[in-house]
């Protein structure tokens, strides 16, 4: 049971966190190769996502310096 677990559930940090399964099965380059396609599009959308959130900031600052103008012109 242990060996079963060992070898085909456990990922192994020497090989580059794949199972020794799938290291001798030839899949651990897919594998490897697969995880960096998802980490690229999870950092494009982080980084769309963040700009986007930048922007509304800079909005929302320049918002705010008009209205204290204003309310520093009235007095």
């Amino acid at each position: 049971m242990i060996i079963h677990w060992y070898n085909y559930r456990r990922p192994h940090s020497a090989i580059g966190f794949v199972t020794p399964a799938a290291k001798h099965s030839g899949r651990a380059e897919e594998i490897i190769k697969e995880r960096q396609r998802k980490l690229e599009r999870a950092r494009a959308l982080r980084s769309r996502r963040n700009k986007q959130n930048k922007s509304k900031k800079q909005l929302f600052s320049n918002e705010k310096n008009n209205d204290d103008k204003k309310k520093k012109s009235q007095l």
